[in-house]
């Protein structure tokens, strides 16, 4: 039986080949896995979920906000959240003013923020406060749960 990963041919010995098993997933998202509570705020439905599903499989606690009044009342309502990711582009406020609003009560509150304005996040110094990371849409699922798993093991 060959191992997953290599390609074995009659005339070569076998050569590896980087293959993203579901194993791989397994261990990468075991090592980003973890068990606090997000919340997701995106006014795109099936970014939110896709966002949301991505983190319940890396074992976190999530809840949703698809707008800065649903955030607000959850944030207001859970202590339970550890960790505020939003997309910076939100109607009435932006993601980062509730990122503000959010930390007036519970100042060390990480926060992740997202956007898809490359522009924008090139001028990150002034933008992100301390316990802030910015992350650029489109993402990998992997390189958000890096930046989620970094801010909350810094506590």
């Amino acid at each position: 039986m060959t191992p997953p990963g290599l390609v074995t041919g009659s005339r070569a010995p076998p050569q590896p080949k980087l293959v993203l098993t579901t194993r791989a997933w397994l261990i990468i998202t075991t090592r980003l896995a973890g068990h606090e509570h997000v919340l997701v705020v995106e006014d795109m439905p099936s970014v939110r979920m896709l966002i949301a599903e991505t983190l319940i499989e890396a074992g976190y606690r999530c809840s949703q906000a698809g707008d800065v009044e649903t955030a607000q009342s959850l944030l207001e309502a859970d202590p339970s959240i550890d960790l505020l990711l939003s997309d910076v582009g939100l109607p009435r406020l932006s993601g980062r003013q509730l990122a503000e609003w959010a930390r007036r009560e519970r100042p060390t509150l990480p926060v992740v923020l997202m956007t898809g304005y490359a522009e924008g996040a090139s001028s990150r110094e002034g933008f992100v406060d301390e316990r802030m990371e910015l992350v650029l849409k489109p993402f990998e699922g992997a390189d958000l749960l890096i930046k989620i798993r970094g801010l909350l093991d810094e506590a």
